[in-house]
């Protein structure tokens, strides 16, 4: 292999190892369309510049957060010695792998992986908006899907994609359903000869990109959960409101199109919300939670 291959590969690697849904060496190996041994090579080489590979409970890699790595007042120049001096203590010293965690929130390789990926979805999205202005078919190249967990190439008919290019509305012929793929988890793109069959226009989704028929909830949400819906759903905001309340500080009333978007949002936000209608939606939460408990008015 080409050295030039061989750092593209390592620089794909940061970026699969920092994207949300950690993966394990099985599913990075086939995004990398290598074997599992070289796989573990390139773990090891991250070890050497200071990228600690973690671990968490279903065995999926993951890099640590990043979110401050510019902080450190360091130069490359200065960050290559350190890394020298550190190389030099023994492998069990307790101070090691602390320090090799704060040069790695600096690392010079992490703004390349950055742009590599924007690359990467540039060429993408144009390969896709080519195959939605001339109907055609694609085949999307190693797709990790995170409901199912796998990684697979797809066969797919695109139709639309939603404001900010984040997400490809397409018909699936294979299932005969429409089906929404994140454009940062396909790898690749293949134009296929086949015209597009779907004769039909996108269905109106809501803003967790879902499609059925409308209904309203209505929830009270927390000063954290307001937070963290409007970080990931930005235009949330427009239906809420502050209201009175100490404990649940903003009213949540829009219009959805399925129970499973909102869904998996409020059971991952226990005792910061409360569901105060649809009863069919709080009767939806119950039967996913099991026993879990879930405030309501």
């Amino acid at each position: 292999m080409l050295p030039q291959q061989k750092i593209l590969r390592v620089l794909n690697l940061i970026r699969l190892l920092r994207e949300p849904f950690p993966k394990t060496v099985k599913q990075l190996s086939l995004l990398l369309e290598c074997d599992e041994r070289t796989t573990y090579r390139y773990r090891d080489l991250l070890a050497e510049l200071g990228y600690f590979v973690e671990l968490n409970e279903n065995n999926g890699w993951y890099l640590p957060d990043v979110k401050e790595r510019y902080a450190a007042d360091l130069t490359v120049e200065e960050m290559a010695i350190l890394r020298t001096a550190l190389s030099s203590l023994p492998a069990g010293h307790p101070l090691k792998q602390s320090i090799h965690r704060k040069l790695f929130k600096k690392s010079e390789l992490l703004p390349l992986a950055d742009e590599l990926a924007e690359v990467r979805r540039a060429q993408t999205v144009s390969i896709l908006q080519n195959a939605i202005n001339n109907h055609r078919v694609v085949k999307l190249r190693r797709y990790f899907s995170a409901n199912s967990n796998t990684i697979s190439d797809r066969a797919v008919e695109p139709l639309e994609f939603d404001g900010d290019f984040s997400q490809l509305t397409a018909w699936e012929p294979a299932l005969g359903e429409m089906r929404y793929f994140k454009t940062t988890r396909i790898e690749g793109v293949e134009l296929l000869p086949n015209a597009r069959t779907y004769s039909g226009s996108a269905p109106p989704c809501d803003i967790f990109k879902m499609s059925g028929e409308p209904f309203t909830v209505k929830l009270l949400l927390s000063k954290r959960a307001y937070s963290l819906l409007v970080e990931e759903y930005p235009a949330a905001k427009h239906f809420i409101l502050p209201i009175e309340n100490d404990d649940f500080p903003y009213r949540l009333v829009m219009e959805v199109r399925s129970q499973d978007g909102i869904g998996r949002f409020v059971l991952g936000q226990a005792g910061e919300l409360v569901v105060e209608e649809p009863e069919s939606f709080v009767a939806y939460l119950r039967e996913r939670a099991g026993r879990g408990m879930w405030i309501e008015k």
